[in-house]
């Protein structure tokens, strides 16, 4: 499995907005259809008075629970909607999100599909299907303007670790999430 960070660069209008998701886990009964679909009718749509949309995939598009898997139970890949084998899944997830894969400035690897990395690069495979960079673990996209002027930078993961703190004064708490955000950075 690739795991340096990549670097994506694209030129986009200097007015758009870019639309963060993931974790759409297509092929489990708890997967949340209509939030998906209402994701690409805003995409879709003038949405805070811009037209110019796009998204970043922060991952797990599939389920990729296998009967073997501790995580595996019946009841959340199998009855109305649950789509159970991982390819069948694949399969779906690239007819979800093909309505905005032009939109797609990059995918995540992530944890659901990584775990069946035996089988091989799912999360690459539907990058490649939908001509969508595929980012790795983590990312940097470069937004430039059309004109090739910088407008900003953002990192993008699928992440897995936590900000917390149980710090009772709340400055000390804000103090404290700052420096775990450092370390973890």
């Amino acid at each position: 499995m690739e795991s340096s960070l990549r670097i994506i660069t694209k030129r986009l209008p200097s007015n758009h907005n870019l639309f963060l998701f993931g974790d759409d886990h297509e092929g489990t009964t708890l997967r949340h259809r209509k939030g998906w679909q209402k994701l690409i009718n805003m995409m879709h749509s003038e949405y805070e008075g811009c037209k110019a949309n796009y998204g970043w995939h922060h991952g797990d598009p599939i389920e990729a629970i296998m009967v073997d898997d501790r995580r595996y139970h019946p009841d959340t890949v199998s009855g109305e909607g649950g789509i159970p084998l991982p390819l069948n899944q694949m399969e779906q997830a690239i007819k979800n999100i093909e309505p905005i894969a032009h939109m797609v400035l990059g995918m995540n690897e992530s944890n659901h599909p990584l775990k069946l990395w035996r089988f091989g690069n799912i999360t690459k495979e539907i990058c490649e299907r939908l001509k969508i960079p595929y980012a790795t673990w983590s990312a940097k996209a470069v937004i430039r303007t059309t004109h090739g002027q910088l407008m900003y930078k953002s990192f993008h993961t699928h992440g897995r670790k936590s900000i917390t703190s149980t710090a009772d004064d709340p400055k000390r708490r804000t103090v404290n999430q700052r420096l775990i955000l450092k370390r973890h950075l």
